[in-house]
């Protein structure tokens, strides 16, 4: 594929190299958009390259290159500003209120944030304004009204002065109050959009969760018992019970069916969309899965028990299925024959680390992880596992347990997701593969593709799974959901199983082994993170599917 004309590429100017700030890049990333990170001294020669400039602060503007991004956009360039950019905001159109500082302050640092909230768009967004109306157009054709009002972690407080705002901020410490959150103005022939929340804090708070090592709080329906007794991902869960729930099933279950992080990065999608078709910018994008497909499906089995008899019946029924599985083997793992016949069919050996089972102290660490998979890869005569999924969802401490993973060679986590049928979904508010971040600010090369549900007939109503696969079908995410070999006796789960499968057919799922969506998601972000600069086998290459924008028709086009 040929290199695209560098003047429809985007050029982002990060306020760091590390932290919040480059992660906002991984969101680009994981939308598809090729960019250029450029330095802020180098900010002349990326505005003369590019009709779309994006700045993520903070960061504080000189009067000179102030005169040059007011230059660029008065001529028909698109400005988008994340976060606090001092020295703009003639050219935004709004000012930065500062919070005042405790008069009594016990350390740390102050960040001009005004905290937890929702973001809202405007009930009575039929307007004349033809500009206001074209970005509420762009935005409604993907995202329904059901996803609003919007859970964020963070926004800055800014107060107008000539500019328009598409969407506020509601603060939960004062919910009779309304912040910008989204705003845009016409400066000369070009555009300046304002954006005030702190998306790549919110997407990252909402995925990682907070520090576990003590039991979450459950809602009052009884539904997701989350004090158990037992660390888990759902402890460290950061969404509302209330808020960011919906009722689906004929039994009236709350699921978390708004993927809350994609809905995130979905809005910094739109925002380019909108000033790529204001400043005529063909730019390009490849689309999520191979081939275009709209979203992908991923089926995986935990050994529990490790009963081969049951196994084996299950390994009969997937393969009348005509699909190709994840298999996450519990120490000791199934014997050598049956791994190599499991194998043999085209499915994936994964592994599945236990720290349940067994009443020992400090079971959950690195040097039991290490034992469990040497026991493992001895018993099943395997070489190496590419994935992870943790018994029960178990988990401690915050991002500790990637590290770990990374360290040991593997690529894929799979443990985020439900244990109780109130956290059907997307408790960590995304169906897209992630990568976490640490405390240095540095990318973890361990990719979390998180699930949404297990054994269907059994943990939850057999009516949910439809309402969950059209959940990700829209934000273009993988379906991942859990069928355990032990329970292949159970009728219902079989058939549910059947029903599932069936369904995401019909809806366009790919279905891919974890090892096959790692290797695609590493490949595509290597691809973007090189803008096409870069050795990829061909097979692959042939998959991506790239698009351009048609500033005309205000859409995407497949490039043939």
């Amino acid at each position: 594929m040929d290199h695209q004309n560098e003047q429809n590429l985007i050029s982002v100017i990060i306020g760091k190299t590390q932290g919040n700030p480059l992660y906002f890049t991984e969101i680009l990333i994981d939308q598809g958009y090729f960019f250029n990170l450029v330095p802020l001294k180098k900010i002349k020669k990326a505005i003369k390259k590019s009709k779309i400039l994006v700045i993520y602060g903070p960061i504080t503007i000189s009067r000179k290159i102030e005169k040059k991004i007011t230059k660029f956009v008065e001529n028909g360039g698109s400005l988008i500003i994340f976060g606090e950019v001092k020295g703009l905001e003639d050219i935004l159109g709004c000012n930065y209120i500062p919070l005042g500082m405790h008069p009594y302050p016990i350390g740390g640092t102050l960040h001009n944030s005004i905290g937890e909230g929702y973001l809202q768009f405007d009930e009575n967004n039929n307007t004349d304004n033809p500009m206001k109306q074209s970005i509420n157009n762009i935005i409604n054709r993907e995202l329904s009204t059901d996803y609003f009002p919007l859970h964020g972690f963070g926004c800055l407080p800014v107060e107008l002065e000539d500019a328009i705002v598409i969407a506020t901020y509601i603060p939960n410490s004062k919910p009779d109050r309304k912040y910008p959150a989204i705003t845009v103005k016409k400066c000369g022939k070009g555009i300046s959009i304002s954006f005030n929340p702190d998306v790549a804090k919110t997407v990252r708070h909402i995925q990682e969760g907070i520090y576990i090592d003590k039991d979450g709080i459950p809602p009052a329906d009884g539904r997701a018992p989350i004090d158990d007794g037992i660390l888990k991902c759902e402890d460290g869960l950061v969404l509302d019970w209330l808020k960011d729930r919906r009722t689906i099933s004929k039994h009236k279950i709350d699921a978390f069916l708004v993927p809350v992080a994609d809905i995130w990065k979905t809005l910094v999608a739109k925002m380019i969309d909108f000033a790529a078709d204001h400043a005529n910018a063909e730019i390009e994008r490849i689309m999520h899965w191979p081939n275009g497909a709209d979203f992908v499906m991923m089926i995986s089995h935990d050994t529990d028990g490790n009963n081969e008899k049951l196994a084996r019946g299950f390994l009969n029924e997937i393969n009348s299925l005509d699909i190709k599985t994840t298999w996450c083997l519990i120490p000791p793992g199934y014997s050598s024959k049956l791994c190599e016949e499991i194998e043999s069919f085209g499915h994936e050996l994964a592994f599945h680390f236990d720290t349940q089972s067994y009443q020992i102290p400090n079971m959950f660490s690195f040097e039991v992880l290490k034992e469990q998979i040497e026991e493992t890869l001895e018993n099943t005569t395997l070489k190496q596992f590419y994935s992870n999924k943790n018994h029960y969802t178990r988990w401690e401490g915050r991002i500790e347990f990637f590290i770990w993973l990374e360290e040991l060679g593997f690529k894929v986590d799979q443990s985020k997701g439900p244990s109780k049928c109130g956290t059907l979904g997307f408790p960590f508010g995304t169906a897209h593969p992630w990568l976490p971040m640490d405390k240095e600010g540095r990318i973890i090369e361990c990719l979390e593709i998180g699930f949404q549900s297990q054994d269907l007939g059994l943990q939850g109503p057999k009516d949910t799974g439809k309402d969950i696969v059209d959940s990700v079908k829209k934000i273009r995410g993988v379906c991942h959901f859990i069928f355990h070999p032990a329970h292949f006796s159970n009728l219902d789960v079989r058939q549910e199983l059947r029903n599932l499968v069936h369904y995401a057919k019909e809806q366009g799922a790919q279905f891919m082994r974890s090892i096959d969506i790692g290797e695609w998601y590493f490949a595509r972000r290597k691809y973007i993170q090189t803008n096409k600069n870069c050795a990829i086998d061909q097979v692959t290459l042939n998959k991506m599917i790239l698009e351009k924008r048609n500033c005309v028709k205000n859409c995407w086009e497949k490039i043939i």
